[in-house]
């Protein structure tokens, strides 16, 4: 890039002063990793934004997230008796130090924000709000570790869990999954359906613990998701997990507001986009709950799916494009293939959603009733929002009846 587009991004973003950090160590921001050479100094140009930035320490990772402004630089140094990096906590010595990197001292030193790795960060993490992280009980720049997490194991789903999972070690507050054990006062059919069909427990997360909004909940799927990833939680992992298995099996909201599940399938996808292609073989997942997951999700499809495109609403083609696209994914990068049970329906709709679809990433035109279309309408792209502020109802939360399509 030239000298001017080089001013602009370091204006624009941020940038983290990481001091006396020795050379080999493992350093990551978002989704691209390095070791530190002799002149390492940290990381400039970082897009407005969460972000993730982790690194090695001892014998396990670390990382913090922060909500990088236009011009904010963070200030931290290696404690080589620690084997760790802090924040400094010397106000003086961090403001001279910020000043220093804003009139371009430490320039030489510092790497610019990996080239053409926003967008994609961005794609997994659009729903990641402040709001997420408060109620995760994440601050900005809290040190987040990625050793094993001491909560429930994932597989006893007929454990009670606390009101919060809280790992002692520096991880956040996921919110607890209803437990499948029976609730009080009902009788044995809605017993199973509670238990088959995870919309209920779904819903009373949302209410319990989101205010009533998906797209938070979608966001802590997300920031589990990345900590996974990023600095390889295993608290993240089970609540990954455990948040998965119980939104593919949400059949009753697939029908009643299929808008919601197609929100939670797009960010699915965009995730197991990420993951290695020895995923399903490896021996920390043995259990193949995501093989299991996905089926019950295409299943749910399977369900609800017209006998064609003509015949179906924009909110449920939209969720069968998505579900589509998810099953060639699983196809073409894993070799996964879900042949449980019969789906004709989903099949004879591949090659209709196929020619009908478009790019489910392009800009959204949302034009809400009522609006005064004399200002133009109302555009959203991909999730991307300059202030990573979420509006209270997005575009995949409208009613049936509104103009909202990928």
């Amino acid at each position: 890039m030239d000298s001017a587009e080089a001013r602009r991004k370091f204006e624009e973003g941020g940038s983290m002063l990481c001091l006396d950090v020795p050379e080999g160590t493992e350093m990551r921001i978002d989704l691209q990793a390095w070791r530190a050479g002799p002149l390492f100094q940290g990381i400039k140009m970082i897009p407005p934004g969460i972000h993730l930035v982790s690194w090695a320490a001892g014998h396990e990772t670390v990382g913090s997230l922060f909500a990088f402004r236009p011009g904010q630089v963070e200030v931290w140094r290696w404690d080589a008796r620690e084997e760790d990096m802090d924040r400094i906590v010397d106000q003086d010595e961090a403001e001279r130090l910020a000043l220093g990197v804003r009139q371009y001292d430490f320039d030489s030193r510092l790497g610019p924000y990996p080239e053409g790795q926003g967008e994609a960060w961005t794609r997994l993490t659009y729903l990641i709000s402040s709001r997420v992280l408060e109620r995760s009980n994440i601050s900005h720049g809290q040190k987040l570790s990625g050793a094993p997490s001491l909560s429930q194991d994932a597989g006893d789903e007929d454990r009670p869990e606390p009101a919060h999972q809280s790992s002692a070690s520096g991880g956040p507050s996921f919110a607890a999954i209803p437990s499948q054990r029976k609730p009080v006062g009902m009788d044995p059919s809605q017993v199973s359906q509670y238990n088959l069909d995870g919309t209920q427990r779904a819903q009373q997360m949302v209410t319990t613990h989101f205010g009533g909004l998906w797209e938070d909940l979608f966001g802590q799927l997300q920031l589990a998701f990345v900590m996974f990833i990023a600095i390889s939680s295993l608290q993240g992992l089970e609540h990954w997990k455990r948040l998965v298995a119980l939104l593919c099996t949400c059949g009753s909201l697939a029908r009643s507001d299929p808008l919601v599940m197609s929100e939670f399938v797009r960010v699915l996808r965009r995730e197991i986009e990420q993951l290695p292609e020895d995923f399903f073989r490896d021996e920390l997942l043995k259990d193949s709950f995501l093989s299991s997951s996905l089926t019950a999700l295409c299943h749910e499809a399977e369900a609800c799916a017209p006998p064609h495109v003509q015949e179906a609403g924009k909110d449920k083609l939209l969720f069968q494009r998505r579900v589509q696209r998810l099953r060639k994914v699983l196809s073409q990068r894993f070799g996964l293939q879900i042949v449980e049970g019969n789906f004709g329906a989903l099949d004879a709709l591949a090659s209709e959603l196929e020619a009908a679809s478009g790019d489910e990433d392009a800009p959204v035109v949302v034009i809400l009733e009522g609006a005064d279309t004399s200002k133009g309408t109302t555009e959203v792209e991909r999730g991307h929002e300059a202030d990573n502020s979420i509006p209270s109802r997005m575009e995949w939360m409208m009613p049936p009846n509104s103009e909202a399509s990928e």
